[in-house]
């Protein structure tokens, strides 16, 4: 988001302030603080080796957190899991290809 409009730039040309739209099955370009949510999960395997869903949330977390307690940051190279992947998106989905 740029000036207040939803713009596709690349990865490379992110800089602090920016704020990234993300949607299931998405890849994270930078490390991310996120300011809203809903039912967000991220696929740390990245990260920590293991193929665990990590939920995430909106609010302050203590500065020395160990990483994966950070469940206001989502992190460069993790994958958005929620949406598509939990059960209610499943159900969406085949509302989709019923249609």
């Amino acid at each position: 988001m740029r000036d207040g409009e939803l713009v596709k730039i690349f990865q490379e040309n992110l800089v602090p302030g920016d704020i990234v739209h993300i949607e299931a099955r998405d890849k994270l370009p930078a490390d991310v603080r996120l300011i809203m949510v809903n039912g967000l999960k991220t696929n740390v395997f990245a990260l920590t080796g293991e193929s665990v869903h990590q939920g995430k949330q909106c609010y302050a977390i203590k500065k020395e957190s160990p990483l994966d307690d950070r469940n206001d940051m989502a992190y460069a190279g993790t994958t958005v899991t929620t949406g598509i992947d939990m059960e209610t998106g499943k159900i969406t989905g085949m509302t989709k290809e019923a249609d």
